[in-house]
C-alpha cells in the first residue's frame, strides 16, 4: 500500500503547472528526506528482534526518541538559510528555478522522520506478537489520508505542487504514527508485564543497531547522489524528472518484498528450522517481482503507466522507457536481499549488512561519476549504476551466508 503513495503524488505533481522543475524539485526533496531519515528504518527490525521484556522496551524506546530528536534537528538545521544556501547552492549548483521550490519542499519534511521512527518502533512489536494484519491496517490509514490531503491542497490551495507532495507524504505518516501507537496498546501491555532480568544497555543496544543503521544511512545515500548526479549529465532536468516516476514504479513491487526482512526475522528459529519454508516463500516474491514489473517495463502499459497514471508528458515517456527496462532486476533482488538480511540478523553478524551496503554504494557512486564524461542521457548511466551495484552487494551477502549460517538438511 506504501508503495501507491509515490505514484499517486507524482500523478498530482504531474497535473499541476511547471511539472518539469517542480517533480525535480520534489525529487530532490524527497531524496534528502530520506537521507535524513535512514538511520531509523531498521528501527522495525530492532524492535522485533530485541524488545523481550519491560526492561528491553523501555531502553529500546528511550534509544528511539534520541533518534527522532537528533534526525529532527538535522532537518530543521538544512533550512537556515545560510546553511541551506551554501549546500544546494554552492555545492550542488542548483539552478534559481529548481532552488526555491527545493527549499520549500524539505520544510514540508520536517515531521517526517520523527513520525517514521515512532512508527517503525512500535510496528516492530506489532509483527513480534503476531498481529501483522494491524500494521496493514495503520498502512491503510496512511493512503486513505495522502490521498484526501492531496486532493484537499490541490482543489483548496496554490502552493506549489512539490510542497504539496512534502506536506501530503509528513501528514500521512503522522496518523500512521498515531494509529499504529494505538494498535500496540495491548502487545505493550504484555511486554511491560514481563521483568525478565535482562543484562541490557544502552551500549549492547547502540553495537547492535550502529550495523543496521549504518546499512540504510549509507543505502540512502544513493538517492540524493543519484538525482544530483543527473544533474550534470546529458539531459539533465528530464532525467531528474523522470527520477522520481521509475522510483514510484520500482517501489510498488520492491515494497513487496521489503517487509519480509521482518517476517523473516519473527519466524526463524534460533536453529533456523523454518528456513526452506521462508526461502521458498521469497523465491515466489522474486517471480512475482520480476513477472509483475515486466508486464509493465517490456509491454504498452509503460506509455499507459509514464502518460495516463503518472501524468508526464510524451517526451519524458519516451525517455523514461529504456531506464525502466534496465531497473527491471532492482524489485526481484530486493527480494533476496530482505531475505539475506533477515539471516545475518538473526545469526547476530549485522556488520555484513553494512559491508554489503558500502559495495552497493561505492560501485554506483563511481558509475554514477562517469555520467558527465558520457553522451549518453544520464538516467540510463544512473539506472544501470543502481542495478550494477544491487547486483554485486547481493553476490557478497550470498557468499557471507554460506560461510557463516549453518542450515540442517
Amino acid at each position: 500500500m506504501m508503495a501507491f503513495e509515490g505514484p499517486y503524488i507524482a500523478a498530482i505533481i504531474g497535473r499541476l503547472p511547471d511539472v518539469k522543475h517542480n517533480l525535480a524539485g520534489y525529487g530532490i526533496a524527497y531524496s534528502v528526506g530520506l537521507l535524513v531519515e535512514s538511520p531509523i528504518i531498521m528501527l522495525m527490525s530492532a524492535s522485533t528482534a530485541m524488545v523481550n521484556s519491560r526492561k528491553s522496551y523501555i531502553k529500546l524506546r528511550n534509544f528511539t526518541f534520541f533518534l527522532i530528536f537528533f534526525l529532527t534537528l538535522i532537518i530543521v538545521s538544512l533550512l537556515i538559510k545560510p546553511v541551506y544556501n551554501f549546500i544546494f547552492q554552492d555545492i550542488l549548483k542548483l539552478n534559481e528555478e529548481i532552488k526555491d521550490i527545493v527549499y520549500y519542499a524539505i520544510a514540508g519534511l520536517i515531521p517526517w522522520s520523527g513520525a517514521i521512527g515512532y512508527r517503525r518502533f512500535y510496528q516492530g512489536i506489532i509483527i513480534k506478537y503476531g498481529k501483522t494484519r494491524l500494521v496493514a491496517f495503520g498502512t491503510f490509514t496512511r493512503l486513505i489520508t495522502i490521498i484526501s490531503i492531496a486532493l484537499i491542497f490541490k482543489i483548496y490551495t496554490n502552493i506549489n505542487s512539490a510542497l504539496l507532495g512534502t506536506l501530503t507524504l509528513s501528514s500521512a505518516v503522522i496518523v500512521e504514527a498515531i494509529v499504529t501507537r494505538i494498535f500496540a496498546i495491548k502487545p505493550v501491555s504484555k511486554i511491560l508485564s514481563i521483568n525478565k532480568d535482562e543484562h541490557l544497555t544502552y551500549l549492547d543496544i547502540l553495537r547492535f543497531y550502529l550495523p543496521m543503521a549504518m546499512t540504510p544511512l549509507i543505502a540512502l545515500v544513493v538517492p540524493p547522489l543519484t538525482t544530483f548526479s543527473l544533474l550534470k549529465g546529458k539531459h539533465p532536468v528530464e532525467s531528474a524528472a523522470i527520477m522520481p516516476v521509475l522510483n514510484s514504479l520500482t517501489f510498488i513491487f520492491r515494497a513487496v518484498g521489503l517487509s519480509f526482512q521482518e517476517v523473516a526475522i519473527a519466524l526463524m528459529d534460533g536453529d533456523f528450522k523454518n528456513y526452506k519454508k521462508i526461502r521458498n516463500f521469497m523465491r515466489g516474491l522474486f517471480t512475482f517481482n520480476l513477472l509483475g514489473y515486466s508486464t509493465i517495463s517490456f509491454t504498452p502499459l509503460a506509455d499507459y503507466y509514464f502518460i495516463k497514471v503518472s501524468g508526464m508528458t510524451d517526451e519524458l515517456a519516451k525517455m523514461a522507457k529504456i531506464p525502466a527496462r534496465i531497473l527491471t532486476f532492482i524489485p526481484p533482488f530486493t527480494a533476496l536481499l530482505a531475505f539475506q538480511r533477515s539471516l545475518i540478523v538473526k545469526k547476530g553478524i549485522t556488520i555484513h549488512m553494512t559491508t554489503a551496503t558500502i559495495i552497493e554504494v561505492t560501485v554506483t557512486f563511481l558509475l554514477l561519476f562517469t555520467i558527465p564524461f558520457l553522451d549518453i542521457p544520464s538516467i540510463i548511466i544512473a539506472s544501470s549504476a543502481l542495478l550494477i551495484g544491487r547486483i554485486l552487494s547481493n553476490l557478497y551477502l550470498h557468499f557471507v551466508i554460506i560461510k557463516n549460517v549453518k542450515i540442517e538438511k
